[in-house]
């Protein structure tokens, strides 16, 4: 099964209506069908760098070259 890849418009949607803190971050998850913790790390992300930091920056192989 292949991995869902998110882009930059659904993650900041995602992360903005977590940021909001009107919905528990689990609801969204499970409704966006992504895990918490990812929600998290991309919050995590957009709060340091905003928009920017939220590209996905993976080469065609698959591998992160900022990680």
């Amino acid at each position: 099964m292949k991995r869902k890849r998110w882009s930059e418009d659904e993650k900041v949607a995602i992360v903005l209506e977590a940021i909001k803190g009107e919905t528990p971050v689990e609801e969204i998850a499970r409704r966006e069908a992504v895990s918490a913790t990812q929600i998290f790390k991309w919050r995590e992300a957009f709060v340091e760098g905003g928009r920017e930091r939220l590209k996905d920056r993976r080469t065609k192989n698959g591998r992160d070259p900022v990680a």
